[in-house]
């Protein structure tokens, strides 16, 4: 094995182990904390929903215990309705006899249905109330701010104690929208936390709340007993606590803690999707994977770099000593070393320099620089020759497409009721071909010429050359609305004719790739910088890749298909034609669907 090979590798184990090892150790305690975390922190907000709620509905009994226990109920109601109203959130209250006649009702938007058939309505809950203190089921309620409400019964008694007569029931409304505030404060509990609570009916968990991800859940979301979604709050609905990571109502994979309200039957559960829950453990791995893939490669970099510097002279002596034996002594094998390969190397330099003395040739110099010149000028003869061919051969060719344009209108015009729907589709297409390539005849004469003009340059208010394009632009939109935005944009020395002729290319490129957006916005500015000034078109058109704008601005280059945006492919590449003539540059950005922005430069 070499030895710049043994080196390489002896650097790597000792530098890359230890950093692996460290970077585990710690992504593996940091995983464990934050996942320790997380559970203290759903059981906490369990813990703490449950408790409220309990508080609540024991506070309630507590007031509805001391109504049924006065013996002028239905004054002391009257006199307490509003304080419990706002501290209970209640809808209203209910008197019913024990033949279950209501006697008393408070609100009067429920006084005329309560009289009439409260008692049918809610027979199992007053009949239940007779007994004790008892909570009913939620209900549907329209006449609710959550539309839901639960009712809350008591037995009212004779001497006002219980073991006197039973003379009644009282019953509290409860607007279920006082429970949901309990549970329902989300804060700290990210963008996909939230509290539920459900409760067991049959071989079926209902959830009893609306849903962060759901709010029309009450009692029309179900789950299936046993099912595999939505296992905490099944575990919940059946009176067990936990905590643990499984999949919620919906199958997301989620982080939960549960617990049993007895005096309710409901199952609380708090909760927060695993991947927001983690995100920060995700966000170490990528960087704890980052850390160790730089330092691979820091220390791959060290380890060549180190391996080489012993090498590297040893193998360059030998190289140098085998070249300079076969005779040529041109060779120099001399380093920048001070040990003794590099003495050794210095005086291999020294002989070889004693043989042979070699001097630049200033006859030799001059030749290479006529050869030199001779290309250059051929080049430019080969462009020039180029230029004219191609105006000789585009303008050559307008006579020819003339004629097959004019006899293609004779035969539609003469022949056109002898051809069926085919003959004169066919014909349309000849004549959308032959308009196409006169717009490409144009386009290469237009090219052509820009080789061979002059530049007229002057200093131009590049603000009045910009709107005398944008009027003549505007003229052609018809009814198409197109928002023009108009920056500052510096002045600067150029062709008026020609700068005019960029602006119009760069506008009307924009028009055609923003015409399938509906609120079209063009964006027209410029600033100065040292040495120059930059300007820019910008448009939220299609767009285009990046990876291709290397080919914007070639002859017939296009980035769309000629049945998506017609044109021929001259336009941008006319642009970089007269920009490169004023010694600036053209360059493009772009996001496909999000718009583009090209810019050129004027040297000041």
């Amino acid at each position: 094995m070499p030895i710049r090979l043994k080196l390489i590798i002896i650097f790597l184990v000792v530098a890359i182990i230890p950093i692996i090892f460290v970077s585990l150790v710690t992504f593996h305690n940091y995983t464990s904390s934050m996942e320790a975390f997380r559970f203290s922190q759903m059981r906490y907000l369990t813990a703490n929903k449950a408790e409220r709620i309990e508080s609540y509905f024991n506070n309630l009994a507590a007031n509805i215990e001391i109504a049924a226990g006065n013996q002028h109920v239905t004054g002391f109601l009257d006199n307490q309705l509003r304080k419990l109203e706002s501290i209970l959130g209640l809808n209203t209250i209910f008197l019913v006899d024990r033949t279950g006649k209501a006697i008393y009702v408070k609100n009067p938007l429920h006084r005329e249905s309560a009289l009439s058939n409260f008692y049918q309505e809610h027979k199992k809950e007053l009949e239940a109330g007779k007994k004790g203190v008892f909570f009913s089921d939620i209900y549907p309620d329209s006449s609710s701010a959550s539309g839901f409400s639960m009712l809350a019964t008591a037995p009212v008694f004779s001497s006002g104690k219980p073991g006197g007569v039973l003379t009644g029931i009282i019953a509290f409304e409860v607007d279920m929208a006082v429970v949901y505030r309990l549970i329902q404060d989300v804060n700290g509990m990210g963008k996909t936390g939230e509290t539920l609570i459900g409760k067991k009916f049959g071989n079926e968990v209902v959830f009893l709340n609306p849903l962060r991800h759901d709010p029309q859940a009450p009692l029309k979301r179900r789950i299936t007993l046993g099912g595999r979604a939505g296992m905490p709050v099944q575990e919940a609905a059946l009176g067990k606590t936990g905590y643990g990571e499984y999949s919620d109502y919906r199958g997301v994979k989620v982080i939960a803690a549960w617990q049993y309200i007895p005096s309710l039957g409901w199952g609380v559960v708090a909760k927060i999707d695993e991947s927001e829950a983690f995100a920060d453990i995700m966000n170490l791995k990528k960087l704890v994977i980052l850390i160790i893939l730089i330092v691979i490669f820091l220390s791959a970099l060290m380890a060549v770099s180190i391996a080489q510097s012993v090498s590297g002279p040893i193998k360059k002596l030998t190289e140098g000593a085998q070249i300079i034996g076969s005779g040529n002594l041109d060779y120099k094998v001399g380093t920048n070393l001070n040990d003794e390969i590099g003495q050794l190397s210095r005086s291999f330099d020294k002989m070889t320099g004693d043989l042979k003395n070699i001097t630049a040739s200033r006859n030799e110099l001059n030749i290479e620089i006529a050869e030199r010149k001779k290309v250059e000028e051929a080049l430019i003869a080969v462009n020039k020759e180029l230029e004219a061919f191609t105006y000789s051969v585009s303008h050559d060719l307008r006579s020819p497409l003339r004629a097959i344009d004019g006899f293609a209108r004779i035969l539609m015009e003469e022949y056109n009721h002898k051809l069926d729907a085919e003959g004169k589709r066919q014909f349309e297409i000849i004549s959308r071909n032959i308009k196409r390539m006169g717009e490409l005849i144009d386009d290469l004469l237009e090219l052509s010429r820009l080789g061979r003009k002059e530049l007229a340059c002057s200093s131009i208010n590049m603000k009045e050359a910009l709107d005398s394009v944008m009027e003549e632009l505007k003229a052609s939109l018809g009814e198409r609305k197109v928002e023009f935005l108009v920056k500052e944009i510096p002045d600067a020395p150029a062709d008026r004719v020609l700068i005019k002729q960029v602006f119009i290319n760069l506008l009307t490129n924009a028009l055609k790739f923003t015409a399938i957006k509906k609120n079209v916005i063009i964006e027209i500015g410029g600033n100065p910088e040292p040495g120059r000034n930059v300007y820019y078109v910008k448009d939220n058109g299609v767009g285009f890749d990046m990876q291709y704008a290397n080919k914007l601005f070639g002859i017939f280059q296009r980035l769309h298909g000629q049945e998506e945006f017609e044109g021929t492919g001259i336009g941008l590449a006319i642009v970089k034609r007269i920009i490169t003539r004023h010694g600036g540059e053209v360059w493009a950005e772009g996001k496909v669907n999000e718009g583009a922005t090209f810019y050129f430069s004027l040297p000041k």
